[in-house]
């Protein structure tokens, strides 16, 4: 191999050859350390990965060089949590009005169902000051080195710069799905705190029933909106979603209770009544935060027709893969974060012959964080999304937390406290999302092994793994010939009669029944999976079989017309007699019309809410959605 010189007066060949071969291998690792990091490249060559690794612990011992190598990599490392907070006197408290970012989250009640923020607080986050006027103050460098006032009732307040600027793109496929993905928020398991009580609600996780349940995120914006979706037709949902995560803050263990909420508890009374209790929970929710982390994220969710897109060669997967793919290559990962970037752009058109979201416009968008206005002026703006994120620094929303139950505030020989307990595991129970594995999945169709509550079909020709018809036209025909009346196909003898049939260059044929004018078959032919055009037309041969040669005695045609809803008998006429028969021409699934070319809905199996009817169908939701949701 040949190495770049490095000319230097002074130095011998040799030197100057080492100078270069440093030189150059410092160069490859710049250029190709990440992906060395990343998988191994293990040849003899000399730009390996091993290859620059043995050049590098060579060149490590020069500080220069070793600086040029390694800087690059240790600004990709998210900065570790740290905390700059510290008492100070009265006098330098007076001097900073502003609090920590965090402190106006850490106490307020949340609905875990919907995961609502209540905007009532169980704490009192207004006071700060200690003995003397005393207080913490914290140093944010965030928001250049302000120093920032700490609540009595908080602790452990940390910057944690991390941030996943690259969009991670995901793909769920049924609306419990995405309520899953939305209980992420909740960084702890708070149903242990419930787990008698919810056990028969939990029993899929044991192994005990075929009932799979959600309750954290059950009714929350984006599982509704997937919910709604979910009963109109097979849905695949594409999430996208970049955060970044700037602060935390912490509950001090027994906090400051706000006078207001003392009050309401107060007024509980001390026998069970629904309707009181219900009142308490709508108003302060069923747990309070108690770890907040705070920053930016959006939150990007399109709905797709499955099988729509099964028509076109398409499926929500591949263009994941897609914008994966481009998001790795390009330096900017949020290129193309709420539009397809241009290559996926594309393929989708290559594809489908027209705009992504002309055809697909269904989305959700939830933003936290920031001015989120910024990003609807012009969505399509990356410049906007990268302007937007760094605003989150300043005005932080929240992006996850960890909650505890309102109960545990009540003292333990508080009868209320297990009266408040008794209210909240009803109200989550009322408003679980749940699905039957035991529903029967259409004909021709069956319950994934892995995942029981999707139904799903064995590929073929005509249908694909999702049980989608692939091609437009698709179908099963089928013909049922019951019989012949007084043919006549010989002079001296009996007809010894059979039937063909033709359809796009295939034959079917019956058997051939000797000696007889008035046949009957009661045969089907089978043509198995045909693609119809528009105008198909079938044809019908009547034959005698003889010895020597067949005799045809007539041909007769018809057009072919799918899903007719109940079987018409046609007749062939010889010269003599008739032949009976019908057809049956079943579209492939979700394709209806006269020749199979118009879409069908998916109607499978559905989840339902604990407090609605599974058969009563879809809710009406439709008046709670714009296709963009700005979700505080």
């Amino acid at each position: 191999m040949v190495y770049p010189r490095v000319l230097e007066a002074g130095r011998s060949g040799k030197q100057r050859e080492q100078e270069s071969r440093r030189t150059f291998f410092a160069e490859i690792f710049i250029r190709n350390g990440p992906a060395c990091l990343e998988k191994e490249w293990w040849d003899d060559s000399e730009t390996s990965c091993l290859g620059i690794r043995n050049s590098i612990q060579a060149i490590m011992s020069q500080l220069r060089l070793f600086l040029v190598v390694l800087l690059p990599f240790l600004s990709l490392l998210p900065l570790t949590a740290t905390s700059h907070c510290e008492p100070h006197a009265s006098a330098d408290c007076k001097k900073h009005a502003s609090f920590v970012p965090g402190h106006n989250f850490i106490g307020e009640g949340v609905d875990i169902t919907s995961l609502e923020r209540k905007g009532a607080f169980v704490v009192d986050i207004s006071k700060w000051q200690g003995p003397n006027g005393t207080c913490t103050l914290c140093r944010n460098r965030l928001m250049r080195g302000q120093w920032q006032k700490l609540p009595l009732v908080g602790e452990d307040w940390r910057e944690r710069q991390t941030c996943r600027r690259q969009a991670t793109n995901f793909v769920d496929e049924l609306d419990m799905d995405v309520a899953n993905a939305a209980a992420q928020e909740i960084g702890n398991d708070w149903k242990m705190e419930f787990a008698e009580d919810l056990k028969k609600y939990w029993k899929q996780d044991l192994g005990l029933s075929n009932t799979q349940v959600v309750f954290t995120g059950s009714r929350s914006q984006m599982t509704l909106f997937a919910h709604q979706k979910s009963h109109q037709d097979r849905y695949s949902f594409l999430r996208r979603e970049i955060e970044c995560e700037y602060y935390s803050l912490r509950l001090q263990q027994s906090p400051l209770l706000s006078s207001h909420f003392v009050q309401a508890i107060d007024r509980l009374p001390h026998n069970y009544d629904p309707e009181e209790y219900q009142h308490f929970i709508n108003i302060y929710g069923t747990h309070y935060m108690n770890r907040v982390h705070l920053g930016g994220r959006a939150r990007f969710l399109v709905a797709l027709k499955t099988c729509a897109m099964a028509l076109m060669g398409f499926t929500a997967e591949k263009l994941k893969e897609c914008l994966d793919l481009e998001a790795s290559l390009r330096h900017n990962g949020l290129s193309g974060f709420f539009s397809l970037s241009s290559e996926c752009d594309k393929l989708w058109v290559r594809k489908t012959r027209g705009n992504f979201y002309d055809m697909y416009s269904s989305q959700h968008v939830e933003v936290v964080g920031g001015h989120k206005q910024m990003l609807f002026s012009d969505s399509r703006n990356m410049q906007l999304l990268t302007e937007w994120m760094e605003t989150t620094k300043t005005t932080p929303g929240l992006i996850s937390y960890s909650v505890l139950s309102l109960h545990t505030l009540l003292n333990q020989e508080d009868p209320r406290r297990n009266l408040l307990k008794r209210a909240i595991v009803s109200y989550i129970n009322q408003r679980a999302l749940r699905r039957d594995c035991l529903q029967s999945c259409p004909e021709g169709s069956f319950h994934s092994s892995d995942r029981r509550c999707i139904c799903m079909c064995k590929a073929n020709t005509v249908v694909n793994e999702k049980c989608c018809a692939t091609e437009r036209g698709r179908a099963y025909l089928m013909f049922y010939v019951d019989s012949a009346s007084d043919l006549w196909g010989d002079h001296f003898s009996s007809t010894d009669a059979y039937v063909k049939f033709f359809f796009q260059n295939q034959e079917r044929r019956t058997r051939i029944i000797n000696g007889n004018n008035n046949p009957q078959w009661l045969e089907a032919l089978h043509f198995g999976a045909v693609t119809l055009e528009g105008s198909d037309y079938f044809e019908v041969e009547i034959w005698d079989s003889d010895v020597w040669h067949d005799d045809l005695l007539q041909k007769c045609y018809g057009r072919l017309y799918a899903e007719m809803r109940e079987e018409v008998w046609l007749k062939c006429h010889p010269s003599y007699g008739y032949v009976k028969f019908y057809y049956m021409l079943k579209c492939a699934p979700t394709l209806t019309g006269s020749s199979c070319h118009n879409y069908l809905p998916s109607h499978l199996p559905t989840s339902y809410f604990n407090d609605t009817n599974p058969h009563l169908g879809a809710l009406s939701l439709s008046h709670r959605f714009r296709d963009q949701v700005l979700h505080e």
